[in-house]
């Protein structure tokens, strides 16, 4: 043993240097260069080799990325073209193009526990990693192309979740007469029947949006959709309500879209674009 602070040699098990009474702090030295490192490394100082042997068997942040890839686009989001966009990752640069990215994550994630796709810090950085691939390698595949904007919103916070809400569903440009993205500008007499069916907010919960579907104008069904959660009630169907932070499953289908089980449908293009949002605020709303 060598004194870390005078390099005089030690006693075995000496926990004092006898040469300059310092204390010793128990170190380990790596199989890889002989450099000395602190008792609770992980990593070498010196080369980055890993001191567990478990380390070296962890798996590659790729590879858990496109386990994460496949479940996402074959199994659970309604995806279409479902084969032409595996397709695209396989003969695409995208993987090449976010190289630095997954080093960065394997220094992040560092245990096997953090490797588990359960880990939901882990799920929002391939979540931001899917709709990169989506919108810069899925042009022409995707039924309904994603806006580059909602690029902007990784690591987004509760206080974004309006313009979020704006960018994921194209709202500024929504030209259907029905949808109110002023609260002052809904009828009172609209906002009171809607009221008493089916969008009840908290006084304190403020509105992002009212979309009346009555064929009528009589907001008997609609969607309204708050800094908090989603409020709907369909033609024949219970009027449901789900806060985001009580968000569990997002099934798209071609013409509708499952929320916790429970049908909503707008019209094709925004059940997509609605997914994609509550898929990005789900994952960062605390539950």
């Amino acid at each position: 043993m060598i004194c870390t602070h005078c390099h005089g040699e030690l006693l075995e098990g000496a926990k004092f240097c006898h040469h300059c009474g310092k204390e010793q702090f128990p170190e380990k030295v790596c199989g890889a260069c002989n450099t000395s490192n602190p008792i609770e490394a992980l990593y070498c100082k010196n080369c980055g080799h890993p001191f567990t042997e478990s380390l070296v068997d962890l798996p590659s942040l790729v590879d858990l990325f496109l386990d994460y890839f496949d479940r996402e686009i074959r199994e659970a989001n309604g995806f279409f073209n479902k084969e032409k966009i595996h397709k695209s990752l396989s003969t695409s640069a995208f993987l090449e193009k976010v190289a630095a990215r997954f080093d960065a994550l394997e220094l992040k994630y560092s245990t096997l526990e953090d490797r588990q796709l359960y880990n939901r810090e882990i799920q929002q950085d391939f979540l931001g990693l899917l709709e990169y691939f989506l919108v810069y390698f899925c042009e022409g595949i995707l039924p309904y192309p994603l806006s580059k904007k909602i690029l902007k919103y990784e690591g987004m916070s509760q206080a974004l979740i309006q313009p979020m809400a704006y960018d994921y569903l194209n709202l500024e440009n929504w030209s259907d007469e029905d949808i109110y993205l002023n609260p002052l500008d809904i009828p009172l007499k609209g906002i009171k029947k809607a009221a008493s069916i089916f969008f009840k907010p908290q006084k304190n919960e403020a509105i992002l949006f009212l979309l009346d579907q009555s064929l009528t104008g009589s907001f008997r069904e609609g969607v309204g959709l708050t800094e908090r959660g989603i409020y709907w009630k369909s033609a024949m169907e219970p009027a449901q309500a789900v806060p985001f932070s009580a968000i569990q499953t997002l099934e798209l289908e071609k013409n509708w879209l499952l929320i916790n089980g429970h049908y909503f449908n707008v019209n094709p293009s925004f059940n997509f674009y609605f997914m994609r949002f509550l898929k990005k605020v789900a994952l960062y709303i605390e539950k």
